[in-house]
């Protein structure tokens, strides 16, 4: 292998991973707090695509206005989801559940209506190739991981730094003790629903021009997803990024080397580590 295709492989498993690590980020600091598997992610994720095809291509609004505005729209779905659907089974892990599956399928089914079952495509703002370490990458990848790698930071230092993103931090670690200390956490798993469809709906927005667009787009990503957290550890935004990365790696290098075959290549490396490390690599021991 040349250092101009190592080079080329790497920067496609980054940009791909990162994304990965953004979408998952959203997953898992959902399960964290609420500790519901959010099944209707991957279908937020397609909703994310659209909206985002909509506000740039048919209404040519600015490409990152139209990934902000998509955000707010995921976010506010997200929203809903909580108040009206997990809210009503008080978070049950099998009824939320199944009421996430069946989301899942009015949100595709809708889309397929809305949208139609044709693949749609939109163009990027960033044209044009360069060299990275002898690699060559186009201007739209680096685009799309600079962003990506700006929200995950953003989401990081919120968590870290700011007083919901503590009293979301706290309810995730104990519930009791969160509210003992005036922390509501109806709020916090409301804050958190709405941070983990903004992260589905920049995913989405972010890989719309790379990938294109289709109803059923989301379904494979929601597997991915849950590889993601499973490799990094439940609940731990870190891991995600960690589990992103590989999995963009073993992706990217797979699919060079063995074709669609490299899928086998994922499941494997999820039960290695597994078998090596059963709460994931930044999980932690009970």
């Amino acid at each position: 292998m040349t250092t101009a295709l190592l080079s080329t492989l790497l920067m496609n498993s980054l940009v791909t991973g990162l994304v990965y690590a953004l979408f998952a980020s959203g997953l898992t600091l959902v399960f964290g707090v609420m500790s519901i598997v959010l099944f209707c992610h991957g279908a937020v994720y397609m909703l994310g695509s659209y909206t985002f095809y909509h506000l740039f291509r048919t209404w040519e609004l600015n490409y990152l206005l139209s990934i902000i505005l998509t955000m707010a729209a995921t976010g506010c779905l997200g929203l809903i989801l909580e108040r009206f659907f997990f809210k009503k089974v008080e978070y049950a892990i099998l009824p939320s559940l199944f009421v996430a599956a069946g989301l899942t399928m009015i949100i595709e089914q809708s889309a397929m209506l809305g949208f139609g079952t044709l693949p749609r495509s939109v163009h990027s703002p960033f044209v044009g190739i360069i060299k990275v370490l002898g690699g060559i990458v186009s201007v739209e990848r680096l685009a799309v991981m600079g962003i990506a790698i700006g929200f995950i930071v953003l989401l990081m230092l919120s968590l870290d730094h700011t007083k919901t993103g503590r009293a979301i931090r706290a309810v995730s670690q104990d519930v009791q003790v969160a509210s003992s200390f005036g922390i509501n956490p109806t709020y916090m798993y409301a804050g958190s629903c709405f941070i983990g469809c903004v992260m589905a709906g920049a995913a989405g927005a972010l890989m719309a021009p790379i990938y294109g667009l289709s109803y059923s787009m989301g379904e494979p990503w929601l597997m991915k997803g849950f590889m993601i957290i499973i490799i990094g550890g439940l609940g731990s935004i870190p891991g995600s990024v960690i589990g992103g990365l590989i999995l963009g790696v073993i992706e990217s290098f797979g699919m060079f080397y063995f074709g669609y075959l490299s899928s086998s290549f994922i499941f494997i490396a999820v039960m290695i580590i597994l078998i090596l490390r059963p709460k994931g690599l930044m999980g932690h021991a009970d």
